[in-house]
């Protein structure tokens, strides 16, 4: 039901968008979103596409169930100006103002219309949506954390960077002096929505840093996957299940069956990839109630180890591939819409190198992001390679004379970690996530393996946290079977 509500609203705001501003391309969610009034002091920038594509026009505001009555106001509101990439600049698109609900029920927006146009909606109140409401509150608690670049280097201690200068901030250990002698490599690593956990797993174990405090604290939590759009719950997973755990204090609520998760960046939803059988299919998680959706057959496809996926948000669209064979799948009807074997994307410049593995950075505006994974230099190929996956063509080939063995995406940029993984002096790189140049550089004399983007609260303090794992009532694991699409 949700996915019919969300594409009935886009199909409201592309002709809204048609109507209203003939010159208007409808590019899915918004780039950047300008916020002043409230409690905030001057005008904050948002880039995070987690949180625009939930506070852009359609997916904010509750128009499917009409205009209300204005309501009773006793805060001060807040503005929100909307704009699109132009180029290398930025076009505002329209502007709404969102209030609060005293009663701590969803808020209201007054909407006061598109820059340079009109439109049947400028200067109505509509109710917020719910998905955007958590958006906006999970934007207003993140504007008081604090952004940092982590590197984690083989013996567990973790480089906390400006993100913007790459200059060392701080750096934490995971482990004591005695295992410091020994070589892990960490496989996950997200924070908690309020910044005030780490939660980190490497080849043999996971660890909690709690920011009411800072030391290590070991936990049998799984691996962690995302937190839900809320912030309320976090989802871990190991080799038998899916773990839904309270935030707060880690406990365990429930179980579903173990799946390859690949989160959406804005916490809503996750696909799981699952194999019964010989036979493969793809299920989508909605993460407030945690029921699985209609499952999507994948031909061919006898095993999925290795697979990875990534979501594209405001297109609808998620990717996944093994690093020879792209596949994409329309969220909106659920089909396969493009299945490309070998990554044969009919481009001179051939993708698939034998014994590397290609995997997605991330998708924006219909370009997907791939980068081989290099874990030493001797091998081939490099830097980073924009596709369009809609028309199986490679569009650009950036830095192909860097060789990197991790990529992530934070925002309006890539942090890329310089191959070989591990080295004893290692080159970290920030690019430019539209054109693909360099911004800025740093180098660690230090093995680091790993990078993560992570917004955080007071670091200074430490204490030592407690994990709860009880298992709940056979009740709570959700066993998910395959349901042919129809």
């Amino acid at each position: 039901m949700r996915v019919v509500k969300l594409l009935l609203v886009s199909v409201l705001v592309l002709s809204f968008l048609l109507w209203s501003t003939p010159n208007a391309q409808a590019k899915g969610t918004v780039h950047r979103i300008l916020i002043s009034g409230g409690d905030l002091e001057g005008e904050v920038v948002i880039t995070d596409v987690g949180l625009t594509s939930l506070l852009s026009l359609g997916y904010f505001e509750d128009f499917m169930a009409g205009e209300i009555e204005p309501p009773e106001i006793l805060s001060e509101g807040y503005t929100l100006v909307r704009q699109f990439r132009n180029g290398s600049t930025y076009q505002t698109f329209d502007r709404t103002v969102y209030y609060p609900n005293e009663k701590g029920e969803r808020g209201y927006v007054h909407y006061l219309g598109i820059e340079n146009g009109s439109s049947g909606y400028d200067g109505k109140w509509y109710s917020v949506l719910p998905e955007g409401e958590m958006a906006m509150q999970r934007t207003l608690v993140s504007l008081s954390l604090t952004p940092f670049l982590l590197a984690v280097t083989e013996t567990g201690e973790i480089y906390l960077l400006d993100p913007v200068t790459l200059e060392q901030v701080s750096v934490l250990s995971i482990y004591d002096d005695q295992t410091k002698k020994d070589r892990y490599s960490v496989t996950h690593l997200g924070a908690t929505v309020d910044g005030q956990k780490i939660l980190l797993s490497d080849m043999q174990s996971a660890h909690v840093l709690d920011f009411s405090g800072a030391s290590h604290c070991p936990a049998e939590i799984g691996d962690f996957v995302m937190t839900s759009l809320d912030g309320s719950r976090v989802l871990t997973r190991d080799d038998l299940n899916l773990q839904i755990r309270d935030a707060k204090t880690l406990g365990l609520q429930h179980m579903l069956s173990a799946a390859p998760i690949f989160p959406s960046v804005n916490g809503l939803y996750a696909i799981g990839l699952f194999s019964d059988g010989g036979n493969s299919y793809l299920a989508r998680l909605d993460t407030q109630d945690y029921q699985f959706g209609k499952a999507v057959p994948l031909e061919n496809m006898p095993d999925t180890h290795d697979y990875k996926g990534v979501w594209e948000l405001g297109f609808g669209q998620f990717y996944l591939t093994n690093g020879e064979r792209l596949i994409v799948w329309n969220l909106w009807d659920e089909t396969i819409s493009n299945d490309y074997e070998n990554m044969d994307l009919r481009d001179a410049e051939a993708l698939r190198q034998a014994g590397v593995t290609i995997e997605p950075i991330a998708a924006r505006d219909g370009r997907l992001f791939l980068y081989p994974r290099l874990d030493d230099t001797e091998t081939s190929g490099g830097g980073i390679y924009v596709v369009n996956p809609h028309e199986g063509a490679q569009i650009r080939h950036w830095q192909r004379g860097l060789k990197f063995a991790h990529v992530i995406a934070a925002e309006n940029v890539f942090y890329a970690l310089q191959a070989p993984r591990g080295a004893d002096a290692v080159q970290i790189y920030m690019l430019d996530a539209i054109e693909g140049q360099i911004l800025n550089s740093v180098e660690l004399p230090v093995g680091v393996t790993y990078l993560a983007y992570v917004r955080l609260d007071d670091i200074s303090n430490v204490l030592v946290c407690s994990v709860t794992n009880k298992v709940p009532k056979s009740s709570s694991i959700v066993p998910v079977t395959a349901t042919p699409a129809k």
